[in-house]
């Protein structure tokens, strides 16, 4: 109770909200928020549901959908320790993680500098952007990079770094995102991290002139934490 206690003021939630922690519960199997009688917290997005006083702390995302991208309590702790080139700026507030599992498209081309030369260059993502307790769809991403809620919000962003990944799988990847379009979940995310990658890296499979053109999707899953400020 008290290392989610330090790590939700950590989060930004001040004495009156913390005092109201009277009971502190398991993670909620659905939603992965904690929860106890009628107190609910949902971390990341520093917010507490109106108590049995009926006070309203503040004020929560809006819609059901943005509800099923909360920060799972496994997330929060991965995301204390993830490599220092991929970790967000200062002030930046996790709001909502959701798992892609869908294939990286490659495809066997020439290279720039040695047109006899041939490797796999990567084309674009498709995949579904899952919750990772219910493992309902919540959105999808695709090329761009775009990632795009079920309500139709929708975020792009540019690649600000990487780290390395587990042996087999892409690395870890933060993103700086551009001003969301559409209104819901998406509205005011700044980064993207990737996280926990799984498979995606380019195929093992021969290229060269007789496979120019060519193209191969490759399984991939990984977490993505949407941060706002």
């Amino acid at each position: 109770t008290i290392v989610w206690r330090n790590k939700l003021k950590g989060l930004g939630m001040g004495p009156l909200a913390l005092s109201r922690l009277r009971r502190i519960a398991a993670p909620s199997r659905s939603t992965g928020c904690i929860q106890s009688g009628a107190f609910f917290v949902t971390t990341g997005v520093g917010h507490l549901a109106p108590t049995r006083e009926g006070t309203t702390m503040r004020k929560s995302i809006s819609t059901a959908v943005a509800a099923c991208f909360m920060v799972p309590m496994a997330a929060m702790a991965q995301m204390m320790d993830v490599p220092e080139a991929v970790r967000v700026p200062a002030g930046s507030k996790p709001a909502m993680t959701a798992v892609g599992v869908g294939e990286l498209t490659y495809e066997c081309k020439a290279k720039a500098a040695d047109a006899m030369a041939f490797e796999w260059v990567f084309v674009g993502p498709m995949a579904k952007l899952m919750d990772a307790q219910t493992q309902r769809e919540v959105g999808k991403y695709y090329g761009g990079p775009t990632w795009e809620s079920m309500d139709g919000s929708k975020v792009t962003g540019k690649q600000v770094a990487v780290a390395p990944g587990m042996a087999g799988s892409i690395p870890l990847q933060l993103v700086k995102a551009e001003p969301a379009m559409g209104t819901g979940a998406m509205t005011g995310v700044t980064y993207i991290q990737r996280l926990n990658t799984k498979g995606g890296v380019a195929p093992a499979d021969p290229c060269g002139a007789a496979t120019a053109g060519m193209k191969k999707n490759v399984p991939y899953q990984a977490d993505y934490v949407f941060y706002k400020m």
